[in-house]
């Protein structure tokens, strides 16, 4: 599955797996618990996941990715952790589970949504889209957003 974000600075085409895996190893270490608003801007993607486009704020977005960046900077696969909803797509359910969590990949025998060797470091397989979504929301205004649409959806 493919996320398309869109800003005033660009336009970029991004794999769901790699938003997958950081929004579920920020909601796991970051967060104090699923539902948290501390990550707002990443968490408003998963609707987009469902084939509902919608919009974050480029300084929200750009600002959460910085400090998911710097935060996760030690971790590795072998620790990195898995959401329900993640697994849930992964193994072709088509609703969103009713509870939120998250689990360490490993310790379940759950797959991440990414292929590595264990000792590889998370950022590895995060760079491209983190990098992709700096670029593009690189001196946004506090006014703009970046639309974000599932490839191949039409908007309702």
């Amino acid at each position: 599955m493919q996320l398309i974000f869109k800003s005033p600075r660009g336009e970029t085409l991004l794999d769901w797996s790699e938003y997958a895996l950081l929004r579920d190893n920020v909601q796991h270490y970051l967060e104090s618990g699923p539902g948290q608003t501390a990550f707002a801007a990443l968490h408003a993607v998963e609707r987009v996941v469902d084939g509902v486009p919608g919009s974050v704020s480029a300084v929200g977005l750009r600002r959460e990715l910085q400090r998911a960046w710097s935060a996760l900077a030690d971790l590795k696969l072998a620790e990195s952790a898995v959401s329900l909803r993640t697994r849930a797509i992964l193994t072709g359910c088509d609703r969103p589970p009713a509870v939120r969590g998250t689990v360490i990949a490993r310790q379940t025998g759950w797959s991440l949504p990414v292929v590595g060797e264990d000792d590889q470091p998370l950022r590895a397989h995060i760079g491209s889209f983190v990098a992709a979504l700096l670029t593009i929301t690189e001196c946004a205004a506090t006014t703009d957003d970046v639309s974000v649409t599932r490839a191949g959806v039409s908007a309702p």
